[in-house]
């Protein structure tokens, strides 16, 4: 059996017995994607930049609700959203608070690659710690990352505890999110603890809370 094959059953006996994205099927590749240096290097570089972006962007619509730019960006953006919802966005002490987690969908071309959606939610971490894992786990190729890159910089996000609450419309990330945990946990020993819970009153207590600093947060 050549290596190829080898690397495809690997692969799926490392899949998790409950999935990574609910309902989904996967094509199998025995071999990382593969990307140049240069490429690699804007990626590297593209976190902070992005965050740069981010930040300009809430800057613009804070000037637009004082009237130091034109109302229209802030009336645009707050669109939608309850007033109580607004007011608590604006507030002085949260409306500086930037998205821990920046996930740009890239469309890669010709020229480089385009940035078709920026996102802040966190969708897929637990996918590509998954991916890094396993892939990087052949020794045949220096996965961006590495092992635990994605594992690392979750916990450096959210600290050594956690509540991670997924709601009925994000369900389909729920697997992948139990992975990310399994992969917290992995050789850790100490008072850490991480936990994907279901509805209860205190989750919707939490809920609320993530709602209110969505408005923020989705400037």
């Amino acid at each position: 059996m050549d290596v190829s094959h080898d690397r495809i059953a690997a692969i799926r006996a490392a899949f998790p017995p409950e999935g990574l994205f609910a309902d989904k099927d996967w094509l199998l590749s025995p071999e990382p994607f593969v990307i140049d240096g240069k490429l690699a290097d804007q990626l590297h570089k593209l976190g902070h930049r992005l965050n740069l972006f981010n930040r300009a962007c809430n800057e613009l619509y804070l000037r637009s609700v004082s009237g130091k730019q034109p109302a229209w960006i802030a009336d645009y953006l707050d669109r939608g959203k309850p007033p109580e919802l607004i007011e608590f966005s604006r507030r002085k002490q949260f409306r500086a608070d930037l998205p821990r987690v920046i996930r740009p969908d890239l469309v890669l071309t010709e020229e480089g690659f385009t940035i078709a959606e920026l996102d802040t939610v966190p969708g897929g971490i637990g996918l590509t710690a998954w991916l890094n894992t396993t892939y990087a786990g052949f020794a045949t190729h220096d996965v961006i990352g590495g092992t635990s890159g994605m594992v690392d910089g979750f916990r450096a996000i959210v600290g050594g505890n956690a509540d991670i609450l997924v709601s009925k419309e994000a369900a389909t990330y729920r697997p992948e999110m139990r992975v990310q945990l399994g992969l917290q946990m992995r050789g850790r020993r100490g008072p850490e603890q991480w936990a994907v819970k279901r509805g209860g009153p205190r989750a919707r207590k939490l809920i609320g809370v993530i709602l209110k600093w969505a408005a923020v947060d989705r400037k």
